[in-house]
């Protein structure tokens, strides 16, 4: 309708000319307060193992696991692991590369059976194995090949990935509290007549407008995990400068 294209015109036109302040000393202060979300490196790992396939259901675990309890003995009275692997492991995907999971590893990772990602993580040294593990393909003999202990990466490394984040917050922000003054409760009424008088100047630039597209963020500035009151002053800076934009902008 008309009236949703003059709102979309006015709030582009907004969007367009919102001054995003510096968020260097903001982006420093999340780095500090909220280091796990920005800088931190879970602990990862590399494995290796020997499948004996078995289903659920589709044979007998019981005598499976006897199986796989004994090379598992072999393995750490030294056996060697290339050669159990050939003989032993119904991976098609690893059987080839000496039983290599060409994968890092870290706790929770979607899309890989969580009971093999806990095999690997049983594991306290490199090159050594995990007790026997059962997951929906069968049984597995895991080694553990590299451990890379969790760590935080330096500000430097994290600060264009922060801005890019807050920047990309400020503007959500901006865009819903500029929105918000659009909203109408049902028995407002419109002086059309006034709008009219308004966009007047616009009216060539709103017949070709397009649909505004749809501003990308995460999640705004104020979904912070700190306490309002303990809020750092480039925080508040920041949420100061939204206000000021938007109080501008409906002013004119």
């Amino acid at each position: 309708s008309l009236r949703m294209a003059k709102r979309r015109y006015v709030v582009a036109h907004f969007m367009e000319n919102l001054d995003v302040p510096d968020m260097t000393a903001l982006s420093e202060e999340r780095y500090n307060t909220e280091k796990d979300k920005y800088a931190l490196v879970k602990e990862h790992r590399l494995s290796s193992h020997i499948l004996f396939v078995c289903p659920p259901a589709a044979c007998n675990r019981v005598e499976e696991k006897k199986i796989a309890n004994k090379v598992l003995e072999e393995l750490r009275a030294g056996a060697d692991w290339n050669e159990m692997v050939k003989e032993h492991s119904g991976d098609p995907g690893s059987k080839g590369k000496d039983g290599r999971f060409e994968k890092w590893l870290i706790m929770g990772i979607p899309n890989v059976e969580p009971h093999y990602v806990g095999g690997v993580f049983s594991i306290e040294n490199e090159g050594e194995y995990s007790e026997v593990t059962e997951t929906k393909f069968g049984l597995h003999i895991i080694r553990l090949d590299q451990k890379v202990p969790s760590f935080y990466r330096p500000y430097e490394e994290v600060k264009d990935d922060i801005i890019n984040t807050l920047e990309s917050d400020y503007r959500k922000l901006a865009l819903k509290e500029y929105s918000s003054q659009f909203i109408m409760s049902d028995t407002a009424e419109m002086d059309t007549q006034a709008l009219d008088e308004i966009f007047e100047p616009y009216a060539r630039a709103v017949s070709e407008a397009q649909p505004a597209t749809a501003v990308p963020g995460a999640a705004v500035l104020q979904d912070s995990a700190a306490n309002p009151a303990e809020v750092g002053g480039a925080t508040q800076q920041v949420m100061d400068a939204v206000k000021q934009q938007v109080e501008a902008a409906t002013q004119q």
